[in-house]
């Protein structure tokens, strides 16, 4: 059954006889531009009688001019096609619908029912007046439970409204979801349509706004917004890094995104460092929030020995996460190494040279001295000269060329001795024969 009370107001009935009365709020309220339905119940005393007979129409203006009227040609110019009696009269229901609410649709209204030539009755004094808005109602979020990243949630948005026929159409600003739309009856002359958004919330959702947005029939909208506040587990960020001045001194980072924030702890070796409990006074320990509020950086200072081992863990409600660093060299230490590579190799190269250049002169000193004297009483050096005479000589004298030319060509390339004293050996045979043959 419809109720007809509108916030604190109580409905009444009203008896012209025995069995005559009506249920009507004394109030609605109605959204500008949009539609409004005012429930209605009635009865008369010969209503089970005449009911398939009976017609409905509503009243105003001091019940002189008809707002609805089985008629249309009765309905007063300003109300005409705005109105719908939606109710069935025979089920006692006498609802109305009026459409495009304007400013001035205020009332008072009444109902009105005539059974033709038998009864009817204007029921004066059950009127309602209507309360128009200017702007809607602003639509509810009702988060179901705690968001949790990975974890399924589920967020309803709801808003009232005071035309069941035509609801508000709930739209959210996130797209990969599913919906469920749900309308009922809060009393009072009142509806309510909810929407709720199923989907599953990430890391990334973390301070990210939700919106639902509640658009009423005849045009005007109204929204809300949400942020979600997404709980997640740490995650160590690429840029986690550890760095070395040129004293040696070792200054670490390790930035951690995660909601709620992290407890960082520190392990270099086997030594576990906090900020309650450095464990080395050599080492500070200290956590800052970054301008997201998610992000928090531990850091780590003091020295650390090469062959040291460096860990950062971050634990929060939703789990944990841990990375293992790399101590990198100080700049003084690559300076250095670089410097003895270099002089290392310099020596070497200029061993390697003085050992070419000994090595050369031994085998100059060691080179064979050939020292032999020719027919004509002359010596190395002045081998050549002889050589050449001689072959000028024999030349003139006869002798074949084949045997002269090769003497030549050893002759010009006196630069290699050697060659010289193997050709002049050679030859010396072939060459005294020739002679005494030809002087012969």
């Amino acid at each position: 059954m419809l109720q007809c009370a509108f916030l604190e107001v109580t409905c009444f009935s009203f008896v012209y006889n025995t069995g005559n009365w009506a249920k009507i709020p004394t109030s609605v309220s109605a959204l500008k531009g949009s539609c409004v339905v005012i429930p209605c119940e009635f009865n008369f005393s010969r209503f089970d009688e005449y009911a398939k007979d009976v017609l409905g129409m509503w009243q105003y203006d001091h019940f002189g001019k008809y707002i609805n009227h089985p008629d249309s040609s009765e309905v007063v110019s300003n109300f005409k096609g705005r109105t719908d009696l939606i109710g069935d009269l025979q089920k006692h229901n006498c609802s109305l619908k009026i459409d495009a609410v304007k400013v001035d649709d205020t009332g008072p209204f009444c109902f009105r029912f005539e059974v033709p030539g038998i009864d009817r009755a204007s029921y004066l004094d059950h009127t309602v007046f209507i309360d128009v808005k200017d702007s809607p109602d602003v639509p509810s979020i009702n988060l179901l439970s705690e968001v949790k990243a990975r974890v399924d949630l589920a967020v309803t948005c709801s808003v009232p409204h005071t035309c069941p026929s035509n609801p508000p159409a709930i739209t959210w600003s996130r797209t990969n979801a599913t919906l469920t739309v749900h309308h009922k009856a809060t009393g009072n002359a009142m509806w309510e349509v909810s929407s709720v958004l199923k989907f599953t919330p990430l890391a990334s959702d973390h301070m990210n706004r939700l919106t639902c947005t509640a658009q009423y029939w005849g045009g005007q909208q109204a929204n809300i917004s949400v942020l979600l506040n997404v709980k997640y587990k740490p995650v160590i960020l690429s840029e986690s890094a550890c760095t070395v001045d040129i004293t040696g001194q070792v200054t670490c980072q390790c930035i951690v995104d995660s909601n709620p924030p992290p407890l960082i702890e520190w392990r270099v070796s086997d030594s576990i460092l906090n900020e309650s409990n450095t464990g080395l006074k050599s080492f500070s320990a200290n956590n800052s929030r970054g301008e997201q509020n998610t992000v928090t950086t531990g850091v780590l200072q003091g020295g650390v020995a090469f062959t040291a081992s460096i860990f950062c863990s971050a634990t929060n409600t939703q789990g944990k996460a841990s990375l293992s660093f790399t101590r990198p060299m100080s700049d003084l230490y690559i300076y250095i190494t670089i410097s003895v590579v270099a002089a290392v190799l310099i020596i070497a190269i200029v061993a390697a040279v003085s050992r070419l250049r000994i090595k050369r002169n031994e085998r100059k000193k060691q080179a064979p001295k050939i020292a032999f004297r020719n027919n004509y009483g002359n010596t190395q050096g002045d081998i050549a000269n002889d050589v050449y005479q001689n072959a000028q000589l024999e030349t003139k004298s006869g002798t074949p060329n084949g045997f002269t030319n090769d003497v030549y060509a050893n002759v010009q390339a006196f630069e290699v001795v050697e060659d010289i004293y193997e050709n002049v050996d050679a030859n010396i045979g072939p060459y005294k024969d020739y002679r005494t043959n030809h002087r012969k």
